[in-house]
């Protein structure tokens, strides 16, 4: 029974996966809680958000090279398996990937200093294996084929770990151009099957001999937290305890900045899930022995049958060894140049890169961001994933007073079962409160916006008070609080002063939705509660 329920336990969160492979999704900017798992600095407009558990993030990635349509072949009435068709339908390296996390909790806040900070624990599974045609060639069709070539084997590998991340993110924006981010990430491991990264093995054909010569080091497979499920090994109560804390841990890190060049360019780049877990508990490694042999057959006539299998198997003897081990995530990279033509709109140019079993992925996206109102925020994107073609996808950021949805995926053509060799979604809703809903494009042509340094309290904003400019000293609700100029004269006092001057400084409230108190020179600047519209109304005192 135990079995059944860890085995369904492990399905849900592998079918229930939120990947972040989804390049419409991170085209939607700043627009979602979630956007910092892409960006660490991409920390959304507002004062406080709460994510739900499982309805925050429901997604599914999968990416594999070949489809049912390359292997199945109709022969009649009878389906049949074709290797042939297999084999030409793979590429020189491919692949099958699963990625996923389901949220258990997020929580994030606007401190009044504007760093943003974000707490949240997700449960994640990454799945990866990855081979090159060449070995696919072999198992299938033989070594016929490949008199005198060197297969490498090395280049096979596999990884599956399940396991739940803990973390704490920070984001802050610098000046209105620059915003920095990270999320550090304490992990629990559960469940791991893995090759090692320095496994190295090659096999020939000798082109007169036609014997197998094969070589190989560090061939193992390591596991852990499988053999608990036997039925001898633990019981329920020790099954259950395991899922909440063991003593396999591991830290990983978020990093992720954004830097805006002038009015219409800006440039992204982000490294995710770099870091580890130490493998300890249920940890059993097999392996076979560093070794260099040639096979030539069984010989059948004149010799010992026995003796030919015993000579071969010898090298093929299976150590069993229980040391704990490390493995690491498949991290990924993210870069992007944004170029905003007018105000609202951004095209993104996105290229990215995952690393898994030492080899890099990389994937490429054009998409366009569009800020149909401050609530809503739309994206579409053709994006070409690793094995895959061009594809079309599309995301949406809608908020509907403090509840937002959302909806992001990358394919939206090609949902045929038997020819689908891979799929992406995720959709969710959050909860949001103290505004937001802007995206983070901040630009546009003739735009002065300053957004993202109000509300600080920093005193680094600069307006026009009666024809001089002064620096705003902080804000408090609608109102911007500047140096109040007297009508005292100064000692050095000229005709130049006009006679509404005002000279000595003090403190003085003006409605930040006034235009005296934002315009500088000629232009305009948004002010921190007028949701970035020009301001009509004249200027108001109010006292403490």
């Amino acid at each position: 029974m135990k079995k059944i329920i860890a085995a369904l336990h492990i399905l849900i969160y592998t079918f229930s996966a939120l990947g972040q492979e989804g390049t419409s999704f991170y085209h939607l900017g700043d627009a979602t809680m979630q956007s910092t798992a892409f960006n660490a600095s991409y920390f959304p407009k507002g004062k406080f958000f709460v994510g739900l558990p499982v309805l925050s993030g429901i997604s599914l990635y999968a990416n594999n090279r070949f489809s049912y349509d390359d292997v199945v072949v109709k022969n009649g009435d009878v389906n049949e398996i074709s290797l042939d068709k297999l084999v030409s339908s793979l590429g020189t390296a491919n692949g099958f990937s699963l990625h996923g996390t389901i949220s258990l909790a997020h929580i994030g806040f606007r401190a009044p200093s504007g760093l943003g900070v974000s707490l949240f624990a997700n449960e994640r599974i990454a799945a990866d294996f990855v081979y090159p045609k060449e070995v696919a060639e072999f198992l299938f069709k033989g070594n016929g084929d490949m008199v005198g070539e060197e297969i490498n084997i090395g280049k096979v590998g596999a990884s599956i770990s399940y396991y739940r991340e803990y973390g704490l993110g920070l984001a802050y924006e610098l000046g209105g151009r620059l915003k920095v981010g990270a999320r550090l990430k304490y992990l629990q491991g559960f469940v791991n099957l893995s090759t090692p990264q320095n496994f190295e093995a090659t096999i020939k054909t000798n082109n007169e001999s036609y014997q197998l010569e094969a070589d190989w080091q560090n061939f193992q497979f390591q596991t852990a937290g499988i053999s608990q499920f036997s039925d001898d090994a633990v019981n329920d109560e020790d099954l259950a305890a395991y899922f909440g804390s063991n003593g396999n841990s591991g830290f990983a890190i978020d990093l992720g900045f954004e830097f805006r060049l002038n009015g219409y360019y800006a440039f992204a780049l982000a490294a995710n899930d770099i870091g580890y877990i130490g493998w300890k508990e249920h940890v059993k490694t097999y392996g076979l022995s560093d070794s260099t042999f040639t096979y030539g057959g069984v010989e059948l006539q004149g010799g010992d049958i026995i003796d030919s299998i015993s000579s071969v198997s010898d090298n093929f003897k299976v150590d069993t060894t229980y040391e704990q081990y490390t493995s690491f995530l498949p991290a990924n990279i993210i870069g992007s140049l944004v170029y905003s033509p007018l105000k609202g709109t951004d095209i993104i140019t996105t290229l990215n890169a995952k690393i898994i079993q030492g080899q890099i992925n990389p994937g490429f996206g054009l998409g366009i961001r569009q800020t149909v109102s401050p609530n809503i925020i739309v994206s579409a994107s053709a994006t070409k994933l690793p094995q895959q073609f061009f594809n079309i996808g599309v995301g949406l950021a809608a908020k509907l007073g403090p509840v937002q949805l959302y909806m992001a995926t990358d394919k939206i053509l090609g949902y045929s079962a038997p020819t689908m060799k891979w799929a992406q979604v995720q959709l969710g809703l959050n909860l949001v409160f103290g505004g937001g809903g802007d995206s983070d494009s901040k630009s546009g042509k003739g735009s002065a916006s300053t957004e993202g340094s109000y509300g600080k309290g920093k005193g680094i904003q600069t307006y026009s008070f009666h024809g001089q400019n002064i620096k705003a000293k902080k804000y408090d609700g609608i109102y911007t609080i500047v140096p109040k100029m007297s009508k005292e004269k100064p000692k050095n006092y000229s005709s130049k002063w006009r006679s509404h001057e005002r000279f000595s400084k003090g403190k003085i409230f003006i409605n930040s939705k006034s235009a005296k108190s934002n315009k500088v020179g000629k232009k305009f600047k948004k002010s921190p509660s007028s949701g970035g519209k020009n301001n009509s109304s004249k200027p108001k005192k109010r006292k403490k």
